[in-house]
């Protein structure tokens, strides 16, 4: 696609999302929906109101083109994608189909979301693994050598499993798999990359890659709805799965007598009816999403992001109290004074800007995506710098409000 023509698509992008009264920069939690996405939605949902006789039926086919979809926008094999509801559901597909001995051990990185961590410590609970946390800052200081050297200090001989964030939420920070997998290949450890900030977002090769599985969100930079994501497998991991969700979809057939017989490769990983508004929805959004590209909606991302967290830095440089953490692609993270931060997110509600509280660190966080307009950012800046200009005297106190050793995000 030329230039002129992918500026002509994220333009088409734009007038698809553009909400008059709201600046929309939450995408690594929720995609906003494209108006043909929800025309979609809504078609099948009238389309289905009588199911007919075998509902079941249109549901697989339906699953099938997904499939299909989803393999030739990322270049990979159909037989090497797994269907799941979300990108929890693709995780706990695999903590629960793998085979647990009291003692085995688990490493996560300490910036995992807790749709990571619940997964892991439920695991934990049930069969007495050990699970230790791999501090991500220090993963990211680390040169090749160093990071091995780390990693073999925090882990053990038990050690079976290693869950890596792709892209962090918190922080947009983007970690160094193949150094991470890589080190895991050399131990005989199976390595499983949380991506759902990951597709869409960042280049990404999953024939290369090198991990065992790679877990990715439908509803975030993908632009699907809710009830959409998938998992990479590679086939010799996928043999090695018990179908902890088994269901109708994963069968060819069974007897009175209890002979399951399963069908091959990753669809024996699946369960049963899924939601057809939702499966058409994402394939519309895939569409839309191949004709333009991934890679140039990646520049693009990363273009926007950029220019915004440089005029966010030229606002924030004089003051003490505030800071941006991390940031390598579409997600900005101003951290700092929490009472201030707190602030800022219900000036930027209040003016129809809609970001994101976090609470890992204590932040703002706002995620850029390709449909965001020039003048959605410079409207932002726009009314930061008059909350900032409102708010001259630096904050003190109050970094510790609403804060807990328990998490919940």
């Amino acid at each position: 696609m030329t230039f002129t023509a992918q500026h002509q698509s994220f333009e088409n992008m734009i007038k698809l999302f553009k909400d008059p009264i709201c600046t929309y920069l939450n995408t690594a939690t929720c995609a906003p929906l494209l108006d043909q996405v929800q025309h979609s939605m809504m078609t099948t949902i009238r389309s289905k109101a009588n199911p007919g006789k075998m509902p079941l039926v249109d549901s697989m086919n339906s699953i099938e083109s997904l499939r299909e979809s989803l393999a030739q926008l990322l270049s990979v094999p159909k037989n090497s994608l797994v269907l799941v509801e979300n990108a929890t559901k693709g995780l706990l597909l695999i903590l629960n189909g793998m085979i647990w001995g009291k003692g085995d051990e688990i490493l996560i990185v300490s910036d995992s979301h807790a749709s990571a961590f619940i997964p892991v410590f439920a695991i934990k609970e049930r069969f007495g693994i050990v699970v230790s946390i791999i501090d991500t800052d220090k993963i990211l200081r680390c040169c090749h050598s160093d990071l091995w050297d780390y990693l073999n200090t925090v882990s053990s001989s038990k050690v079976r499993l290693i869950v890596l964030s792709h892209v962090t939420w918190n922080t947009g920070k983007i970690l160094p798999l193949s150094v991470l997998i890589s080190w895991a290949r050399s131990r005989k450890i199976v390595s499983v990359v949380d991506g759902a900030q990951g597709i869409g977002h960042v280049p990404i090769s999953l024939a290369n890659i090198g991990c065992d599985a790679y877990i990715f969100s439908g509803h975030k930079w993908l632009l699907g709805p809710s009830g959409t994501g998938a998992v990479w497998i590679t086939p010799e991991f996928c043999d090695d799965l018990w179908p902890s969700q088994a269901g109708y979809s994963g069968v060819i057939g069974f007897t009175m007598a209890g002979k399951l017989v399963w069908r091959d490769g990753p669809s024996r990983l699946e369960t049963s009816t899924r939601s057809s508004p939702a499966i058409e929805g994402w394939i519309t959004a895939l569409n839309f999403i191949s004709k333009i590209g991934l890679e140039a909606i990646g520049k693009r991302i990363v273009c926007t992001s950029n220019k915004f967290r440089i005029q966010l830095n030229d606002i924030i440089r004089n003051r003490s109290d505030v800071g941006i953490v991390g940031g390598d692609a579409g997600i900005v993270t101003l951290t700092g004074n929490w009472q201030l931060l707190t602030k800022l997110d219900g000036f930027l509600s209040k003016n129809n800007v809609v970001v994101r509280l976090v609470d890992r660190p204590k932040a703002v966080r706002f995620s850029i995506h390709a449909f965001n307009s020039d003048k959605d950012i410079a409207r932002t800046l726009d009314l930061i710098e008059k909350f900032f200009f409102k708010h001259k005297n630096v904050f003190s106190g109050g970094e510790s409000a609403n804060h807990s050793a328990l998490w919940l995000e």
